[in-house]
C-alpha cells in the first residue's frame, strides 16, 4: 500500500519564501542602479562622499536581508522539492534517476550540486507525467525548468563573476566598481526570473498532485491507495 504525504502546505511557504526573495532581488536592484548613478554623480561633483557612504550601507542591509531570505527559501524549497521527489517515487512505475533523499543532498555535493538538483527537476515532472498517462492539460514545462535552473545558477554566481568581469572591462577603480554594481543589479535581474519560474513550477505542480490524487481515488483497479488527507493539509 503506497501512502502519500502531504505536500500542500511545503509547497505554499515555499511560493512564500520565493515571492519574497523576488522583492528582495528587485530592492536589489533599486539599490544597485542607485548606487550606479551616485557614482557618476560624485565624479561630477553632483554628491559628496558621504552620500556613497550612505547608499553602502544601504546596500549592505539589502544585501544582508537578501541572503537571510534567499538561505530560507532555499530550505523551505528542498522540503518541498523532496516531499515531491519521496511521492513519485512511490508512484512511479519504473525506477526513477535517484534515490529521494539525493533530492536533499543532491545541493551539496560538490559539482553535483551544479546538475543534480535540475536533473531531479525533470525527473519529478516525467515521472508525474507517466503516472497520469498523459491525461493532463499541463504539458511537460521544459523550458521553463531549464529556465529556473539557469537563472538560479547565474544568481548563485554572480557575486564571484560581477567583480571579475568589471576588472575585465576596466583598470580604472572608479570604472570597476560601477561595471561591478551594474553586473550585480543584472544578476539580481536574473534573479528574479529564477524565482518567478520557481513560483509557477510549484504550483503548477501542486495541480498535477490534485489530478494524481483524483486519478488514482478513480481507478478501481488501481494498486494505489492514497492517504484522503495528504492534499488537504
Amino acid at each position: 500500500m503506497y501512502i502519500l504525504k502531504p505536500n500542500k502546505q511545503r509547497g505554499q511557504v515555499a511560493i512564500g519564501f520565493s515571492a519574497v526573495v523576488v522583492a528582495m532581488c528587485i530592492a536589489e536592484i533599486v539599490v544597485y542602479l542607485w548606487q550606479y548613478y551616485l557614482i557618476d554623480a560624485f565624479r561630477n561633483g553632483s554628491v559628496g562622499m558621504d552620500d556613497l557612504n550612505v547608499s553602502d550601507i544601504v546596500i549592505r542591509i539589502v544585501a544582508i536581508t537578501g541572503l537571510v531570505f534567499f538561505l530560507v527559501s532555499n530550505i523551505v524549497f528542498i522540503l518541498w522539492f523532496r516531499r515531491a521527489y519521496y511521492n513519485i517515487h512511490e508512484l512511479s512505475p519504473v525506477a526513477l534517476k535517484y534515490a529521494d533523499s539525493m533530492a536533499v543532498g543532491g545541493w551539496f555535493i560538490p559539482v553535483g550540486n551544479f546538475f543534480i538538483p535540475f536533473q531531479i527537476m525533470k525527473d519529478i515532472w516525467r515521472s508525474t507525467m507517466n503516472v497520469l498517462g498523459g491525461n493532463t492539460k499541463f504539458p511537460h514545462p521544459a523550458a521553463l525548468i531549464f529556465v529556473w535552473w539557469l537563472c538560479y545558477i547565474l544568481y548563485c554566481l554572480n557575486g564571484y563573476i560581477a567583480p571579475i568581469t568589471a576588472s575585465l572591462l576596466s583598470n580604472d577603480p572608479a570604472d570597476k566598481y560601477k561595471y561591478q554594481v551594474l553586473l550585480l543589479a543584472i544578476g539580481s535581474m536574473i534573479g528574479v526570473f529564477s524565482f518567478i519560474a520557481q513560483i509557477v513550477l510549484i504550483r503548477k505542480y501542486a495541480l498535477l498532485e490534485i489530478e494524481m490524487q483524483q486519478t488514482i481515488e478513480q481507478s478501481e483497479d488501481s494498486i494505489f491507495a492514497i492517504n484522503p488527507t495528504a492534499y488537504m493539509e
